[in-house]
């Protein structure tokens, strides 16, 4: 038995749900920044609105940081999210 206060208690890296999750709001935020819709990016990733929507506002939380600018006409990146296009990219391709 490892005692509770080892370096056990916490594992170096995200288990692989959180870093499945984390792929996934990186997808999601790239197909909306390269649709500028968040319907037409729901279908380009083949689910609804609503759960693409969360996605958006949970990197969002997480990051602490406006990534889009809503419009009428769909969403417009902003300066943090032009930055975080090259990023989330790049996480993407390791």
């Amino acid at each position: 038995v490892i005692p509770s206060n080892s370096k056990y208690d916490h594992a170096p890296y995200p288990s692989s749900i959180d870093s499945i999750m984390e792929f996934r709001l990186l997808r999601s935020f790239l197909a909306v920044a390269e649709t500028g819709h968040v319907g037409r990016a729901a279908l380009k990733l083949h689910i609804s609105q609503p759960p693409l929507t969360r996605h958006i506002h949970q990197l969002e939380r997480e990051l602490g940081v406006t990534l889009f600018v809503r419009t009428p006409r769909g969403m417009e990146l902003t300066d943090a999210g032009l930055l975080f296009v090259d990023e989330a990219r790049n996480l993407l391709t390791l």
